[in-house]
């Protein structure tokens, strides 16, 4: 059975070294020896779109069983995937592809919202400190708009 690690990173191309990296950094992840491996014959997206086909697949299927499948169909799914925050729109849309692919985002009234890991972080850490009624805002990236949405 081949394994892949780390294959969400493979999603940005233009990640540049830093004077600060460790230089056996890149030995560690070569493509064919390191830690950053892909199957032969498939890019990133391919693999984390087979990754997350599993996990909607997982989430799908104890949804259904927790609500029951009719309220399963006519409830909206909304779901944030998190990126990097300094990943290229070219990066972000990959995710979101490999998401959409995998099926989030399929069905009538559900959308797929992309967060910045930062931004996530955030708002999970501050959660439970903030009062009834307080403001906790994150913006959050969409291709069609920025759109602010109140937690």
């Amino acid at each position: 059975m081949a394994s892949c690690s780390w294959m969400k990173l493979l999603l940005d191309t233009s990640a540049e070294t830093a004077e600060f990296d460790d230089p056996e950094l890149k030995d560690a992840t070569g493509l064919t020896t390191g830690i950053f491996r892909l199957p032969k014959n498939m890019t990133a997206e391919q693999v984390c779109q087979d990754y997350l086909s599993n996990v909607y697949r997982y989430i799908v299927k104890n949804l259904k069983m927790r609500m029951g499948e009719e309220v399963f169909a006519s409830t909206p799914m909304e779901c944030y995937v998190t990126t990097p925050a300094i990943w290229t729109d070219k990066a972000q849309t990959a995710t979101r592809n490999a998401a959409m692919r995998a099926g989030f985002g399929s069905r009538p009234g559900d959308v797929i919202r992309m967060i910045t890991e930062p931004e996530a972080a955030a708002i999970a850490a501050l959660k439970s400190d903030l009062k009834p009624g307080s403001i906790n805002m994150a913006k959050v990236r969409d291709k069609r708009q920025l759109k602010t949405v109140t937690y």
